[in-house]
C-alpha cells in the first residue's frame, strides 16, 4: 500500500518510506491512498486471537511491504504480552475493551521503531 502527504497529494511514498520518514517533506501526514473493506466474517475472526494476532492482521493491509513473519516480531517486542493481561477486559458482546495504562500499554512509536531500525539496516 502507498501512502501520500495530507499536504500535497502528488507526494506519494511506500510504508516503508513513509515510516522512515515520519512526516512528509511537506510538514503533511502520510495517510493510506485507500482503506481496505473489512467482512464481518473477518471481524469476528478477530475475536479468536490474541493481541499480538490481531495487530498483525489489522495491520497486515497496510504494510504489504514487510512478510507476516516481520510484523510478527514486531508486536511482540512493541507489546510483549502486556495485553494477555486480565487488565484488557472482554465484554459479554466478545468486544475488547482495553486499559492501555494498566495493561502497561504501548505507543504507535513503540510499535513502529522496531520498522525504522530495520529498514534503517537495508
Amino acid at each position: 500500500m502507498n501512502y501520500y502527504s495530507t499536504r500535497d497529494h502528488q507526494q506519494i511514498v511506500s510504508a516503508a518510506q513513509a515510516i522512515a520518514c515520519g512526516l512528509a517533506p511537506d510538514g503533511g501526514l502520510f495517510v493510506p491512498e485507500s482503506l481496505p473493506e473489512v467482512s464481518a466474517q473477518q471481524l469476528q475472526a478477530l475475536c479468536g486471537m490474541t493481541y499480538q494476532q490481531r495487530a498483525v492482521t489489522i495491520m497486515r493491509p497496510f504494510l504489504s511491504e514487510f512478510t507476516d513473519a516481520e510484523l510478527a516480531r514486531f508486536t511482540a517486542a512493541a507489546y510483549g504480552s502486556q495485553f494477555d493481561d486480565p487488565a484488557v477486559l472482554h465484554r459479554g458482546d466478545d468486544a475488547a475493551v482495553g486499559n492501555a495504562g494498566a495493561a502497561g500499554g504501548a505507543k504507535l512509536d513503540d510499535l513502529v521503531a522496531p520498522l525504522r531500525r530495520l529498514r534503517r539496516r537495508t
